[in-house]
């Protein structure tokens, strides 16, 4: 007897968190972030975004002159032209972007059109991607209405980039731990879809 009440419990109570799951699931296919542009520390939030954007951009042309350098420099005679005019190119952006990229970051717009109360609605979509639409309380359209390219979360903040290149900075310490939650999650899934798309082109 006592057997067949724990099977009977231990169904329902399965059922019971499957369907949990399941609400939780459909309550992060949208959801609402509020934030206000003034806040204490928003200077140092911006100074960190821009660091880990120099440190991406650096490090990304920084490879691109080592290998042009190394295939210029130290095995030139080992390869046809082609090759060697691919690391001439390669050589010269990196030499360029890395010139460029102090003046890049430091002119960097971090929230650009967005001032006072800011409202974000993320929303996804029946092919797996997420939208972001933000909102600030001065009109009712949206400033940004575009599907979400990526999320990355720094140590003080998440940068959601937008398909059409605009970036929308979110404080971490505006949010709550719910907010930060269901933006972690949009973040993996975001990072997944383009991991999978990426899978896809190579194949």
């Amino acid at each position: 007897m006592f057997f067949f009440l724990c099977l009977f419990h231990g169904k329902n109570i399965l059922k019971i968190i499957d369907l949990r799951r399941k609400i939780m699931y459909i309550c992060l296919m949208e959801f609402e972030i509020f934030f206000n542009t003034d806040y204490p520390g928003k200077r140092k939030d911006i100074r960190s975004v821009k660091n880990k954007t120099f440190g991406t951009f650096f490090c990304s042309f920084a490879t691109l002159f080592a290998i042009g350098f190394f295939i210029v420099f130290f095995m030139f005679q080992n390869f046809r032209w082609e090759q060697k005019l691919l690391g001439g190119i390669l050589l010269a952006v990196g030499l360029v972007g890395l010139l460029l990229t102090p003046f890049f970051v430091l002119f960097k717009k971090v929230n650009e059109g967005l001032d006072g109360d800011v409202h974000m609605v993320f929303t996804k979509l029946a092919n797996g991607e997420w939208n972001c639409m933000t909102f600030v309380n001065t009109t009712p359209e949206p400033v940004y209405n575009d599907e979400i390219s990526l999320a990355e979360f720094t140590s003080r903040a998440v940068v959601v980039t937008l398909k059409n290149g605009k970036e929308v900075v979110v404080p971490l310490c505006l949010m709550s731990d719910d907010d930060k939650t269901k933006l972690k999650t949009v973040a993996d899934e975001t990072r997944q879809l383009r991991i999978d798309q990426t899978a896809k082109k190579n194949k």
